[in-house]
């Protein structure tokens, strides 16, 4: 879980989810059945450096990482987003 790259990035932060909806409508996923019930997230947040002379370095590139621990086992996910940061 590692979205980072030369560029500068946040510390990973440990938060806490707490279920505010019973969703077993929606999912199997035990950290949204019960109202109230607590997991784990880690959270990273980063800007991703891309190397000189890439295509990517007169966009903005940002990327995120999040792990939740559940009791099923860990859920991670990640992703990159670019936005134009040359304007005309």
């Amino acid at each position: 879980m590692d979205p980072s790259g030369p560029g500068g990035s946040l510390p990973p932060r440990l938060l806490v989810f707490e279920c505010t909806n019973d969703c077993t409508d929606l999912t199997s996923a035990s950290f949204l059945s019960a109202v109230g019930k607590q997991t784990e997230v880690l959270l990273r947040v980063s800007m991703v450096g891309p190397e000189s002379g890439s295509a990517d370095t007169l966009r903005d590139v940002h990327g995120w990482a999040m792990k939740l621990h559940t009791d099923q086992g860990n859920l991670e996910s990640t992703s990159t987003m670019a936005a134009n940061s040359h304007r005309t």
